[in-house]
């Protein structure tokens, strides 16, 4: 039930021609708790209570104030599709809007952001229709040129039948490559209020008008019954566009055309809340203690609303509640008095009237207000706040006040990349530990042993630089490295290849030959090289990506 204001919203805005503030109420059917959806410019929100009678219609509410165009009336937006009455009534905007001549004073990066099209063959021939529907119709101010354009979906064909079309299955262009923008323009000419909303944005930059895509909701006055309520459904979804005008801010423009099937809400609208009841008191505060027979709780109040004014304590206050009425909520849906705990920090939201009866005046303070509270002051709901809510908060505080730390981060920047590197540089020497692990295990059959140790050590002959290259298995054992190192590698690679090629069993010869080969080929070869050449031989990653590309030995 505490407000947020962030006003700066109003400032950047940068309108203040026939503006007005507004207030809102939104009631919420299936939209989430922490979804918020108001008229533009919204600066303030309030979260009210939905009234008991309509909480089984009703998940939440809040209150909202914006800072609106009079010139945004929905009946001034919407497309007339030829409606006299409704034509007649949009001119008076226009009239208003034609006193806007250029954008002069505008900044330059707000007129480069809002006026950016892409390049190419594609958005040229975009530009070059802008100038001939605004050409054609003779606009010369910017909202002629809009209204050009408007009408310009509007027009029809020599049978008198529209050439834009409004359908919620377009289709995609033939070709896989063609852009649908471009398509919808020039071809097929069908789409929903999305592909209206994206061609209208581009149609107007083209022309240098600032633009942007708005979405939200159509406002539907489907009856009389209850002035002021309107009701949303899933299918007055819509997407629309907006012009900047100097002084005047951001205007809407709808140019989609009709649709032939008539939006029609899914049900007979609900009655709106009938009694809002007004809180005129919230406390937040920790529970101090609780009477359960009385039906009181006392808290520590560290901040409260009274009359829709915040005010902040500078210590907490004690006071006395009386929740003999209360509802109880917490997050997870209704609570009894039995759920609080002392410690816990509660919501507590009062309707009563005896503070009604009791304004706040002028030369109050806040200390002043409290003490002429009734004891124990009556309450109707509270809410029990989750334990970790607070520090949430209070993570999100740190968050937004601790500053970006850049030396920091060049630092875990440079460590990642450092580890990066010696996971390459390392990547060679794992490999043949696997490798060499094992070559050196017994467990499988002698055939998959023979595998092991062939694996293990031409891995290891090819990153010390031994590589057969266009040799075959024999003669790379027998010409290269046995006379080089005094190894038995070729009478390996004899009984090796059989246990590949041979449909002959193994005999106790071959099987002798493949146990004695490894581990001790890797000890010759070791022993006859320094340790600075092999560690040196082992941080070259191309020859292990050789190894693994190119055909291994047979």
């Amino acid at each position: 039930y505490f407000n947020k204001s962030d006003t700066s919203v109003l400032r950047r805005m940068m309108a203040t021609k026939m503006r007005k503030t507004i207030n809102a109420e939104v009631y919420k059917v299936f939209l989430s708790s922490h979804s918020f959806t108001a008229p533009a410019t919204a600066f303030f929100v309030q979260p009210i209570a939905v009234p008991k009678e309509d909480s089984n219609k009703y998940r939440s509410a809040y209150r909202a104030k914006m800072n609106v165009s009079a010139l945004n009336s929905a009946y001034f937006v919407y497309n007339p599709a030829g409606t006299k009455e409704l034509e007649r009534f949009q001119e008076e905007r226009f009239a208003e809007l034609r006193n806007v001549k250029d954008y002069a004073g505008i900044p330059q990066d707000f007129m480069k952001y809002y006026t950016f099209m892409p390049g190419g063959a594609e958005y040229d021939s975009i530009k070059t229709l802008a100038r001939e529907i605004v050409n054609k119709a003779g606009a010369k101010t910017y909202v002629d040129q809009l209204v050009a354009l408007r009408s310009y979906f509007l027009a029809k064909d020599e049978n008198g039948l529209p050439t834009f079309k409004y359908t919620d299955n377009p289709g995609v262009p033939g070709m896989p490559s063609a852009n649908k923008l471009t398509y919808f323009l020039f071809q097929n000419k069908k789409g929903y209020c999305a592909y209206y909303a994206g061609a209208t944005l581009f149609l107007m930059r083209a022309l240098g008008i600032p633009s942007r895509v708005a979405t939200g909701f159509l406002t539907v006055d489907r009856s009389a019954k209850n002035p002021g309520w309107y009701f949303f459904y899933e299918d007055q979804a819509h997407a629309w566009v907006q012009a900047y005008f100097p002084g005047y801010g951001w205007i809407d423009f709808d140019t989609t055309v009709p649709s032939v099937d008539q939006q029609q809400a899914p049900q007979p609208d609900e009655t709106p809340p009938l009694t809002m009841e007004r809180a005129w008191l919230v406390a937040n505060g920790k529970v101090e203690s609780l009477d359960t027979a009385k039906k009181t709780i006392r808290i520590r109040m560290d901040k409260m609303v009274y009359w829709d004014d915040p005010y902040e304590l500078v210590r907490s206050v004690p006071v006395n509640l009386d929740v003999k009425i209360a509802r109880f909520t917490r997050d997870t849906g209704s609570a009894v008095m039995g759920d609080v705990k002392v410690g816990n920090e509660i919501v507590a939201v009062s309707y009563a009237e005896a503070f009604k009866n009791l304004p706040p005046r002028e030369d109050d303070s806040t200390m002043g207000i409290i003490k002429r509270f009734p004891d124990p002051a009556p309450v109707d709901e509270i809410k029990i706040m989750a334990d970790d809510e607070g520090k949430k908060e209070e993570k999100i505080k740190d968050a937004v006040s601790t500053p970006f730390n850049w030396q920091r981060t060049f630092w875990i920047t440079v460590g990642t990349i450092g580890l990066i590197l010696l996971l390459i540089l390392a990547l060679p020497w794992l490999i043949f530990l696997y490798f060499h692990l094992k070559a050196k295990s017994d467990n499988p059959g002698l055939k998959e042993q023979a595998y092991n140790k062939f694996m293990a050590s031409t891995y290891y002959l090819n990153q010390l630089g031994y590589n057969r290259g266009e040799k075959t298995t024999l003669q790379f054992a027998k010409e290269t490295i046995d006379p080089t190192f005094k190894t038995q590698l070729t009478g390996f690679m004899n009984s090796y290849l059989k246990t590949k090629y041979s449909s002959q069993p193994l005999d106790g010869y071959d099987e002798k030959v493949i146990k004695a080969f490894y581990p001790k080929i890797w000890l010759d070869v070791k022993g006859q090289i320094p340790a600075k050449t092999r560690f040196a031989r082992f941080l070259n990653i191309y020859r292990t990506i050789q190894f693994f590309v190119k055909p291994k030995l047979k």
